[in-house]
């Protein structure tokens, strides 16, 4: 079948007219994913909070309730998992449903300076990536998420990001060509945001959009069908193989972890935890 020529699945997103969605997470929201917070305060000073946390457990709550056959994999090392120094720590755990060969989520808490979360969601089938970046970094905070393509016909997608992104125009920054320097895998709906710390704007736009691109991926994934997004297991792993291997070459968390770290160290959480199907460079 054409996949290209195929009809785009009806994909629903319930959160965007939710003003209530808008708000900081209530009591109620935090005591019902409070399971799933590995920290709820920095490891320099519980003064600190882990501004990304609540993202992190709202994301996994929605995936236990959603996904079917939700489970948590194992490493293959479990020294991946977590690294941490006095001053910083870096935990990662990995996912998998029917719908999601692998779910990796990856949280770096180093107190003000730092606080980090990304999200990779590997569909089963022939659809696009579902990838988060979210930064805090010195005194800003940059923010990204995308439905990323493995191919052009990909591109019929872009409309359900596009929809979320529309309501909030701070996560419609322009793509600089230092970061996103060939295009590829990143659609033409990528959602970019850069604030100050400062800013209410995480809770007042990110929130809600994160929400609501997790939302609208899953509903994607369940609602697409099989005979258009089907694809053998050895061609979907090539092609998660070839973003991984790209992404791994340009992302910055090998020279911020082995700073931190040590490059043995950096280099095993990177091919071992983040990246797995990337080949490590040669040494």
């Amino acid at each position: 079948m054409d996949v290209e020529a195929s009809p785009l699945p009806n994909v629903h997103l319930p959160y965007i007219a939710d003003d209530n969605i808008r708000k900081r997470p209530s009591l109620r929201e935090a005591l019902d994913f409070r399971r799933n917070l590995p920290w709820s305060s920095s490891i320099q000073d519980a003064s600190i909070p882990c501004t990304y946390m609540p993202f992190w457990a709202w994301q996994l709550n929605y995936f236990e309730r959603h996904l079917t056959n939700f489970r948590q994999l194992p490493f293959p090392d479990e020294s991946v998992s977590l690294v941490q120094s006095k001053s910083t720590r870096v935990l990662t755990k990995w996912y998998s449903s029917d719908e999601y060969r692998l779910i990796r989520m990856t949280y770096m808490d180093a107190g003000n300076q730092t606080q980090i979360f990304a999200s990779v969601c590997y569909p089963r089938g022939n659809l696009p990536i579902l990838g988060h970046g979210l930064l805090q970094c010195g005194g800003r905070r940059i923010t990204i998420s995308d439905f990323q393509p493995l191919e052009e016909s990909h591109s019929k997608y872009d409309d359900l990001l596009l929809t979320i992104r529309d309501q909030f125009p701070s996560l419609n920054q322009p793509m600089s060509k230092r970061h996103f320097e060939d295009g590829r895998f990143w659609s033409n709906s990528t959602m970019l945001g850069r604030f100050p710390v400062s800013s209410e704007s995480i809770w007042q736009d990110l929130w809600p959009a994160f929400k609501s691109c997790v939302q609208a991926h899953v509903q994607l994934c369940k609602s697409s069908r099989r005979s258009d997004t089907k694809m053998s297991e050895e061609t979907l792993l090539h092609r998660h193989a070839q973003y991984d291997a790209h992404v791994a070459s340009r992302d910055p968390a090998i020279s911020v972890l082995s700073s931190t770290f040590g490059s043995e160290v950096a280099r095993s959480v990177v091919y071992e935890a983040l990246f797995p199907l990337a080949d490590p460079p040669q040494q």
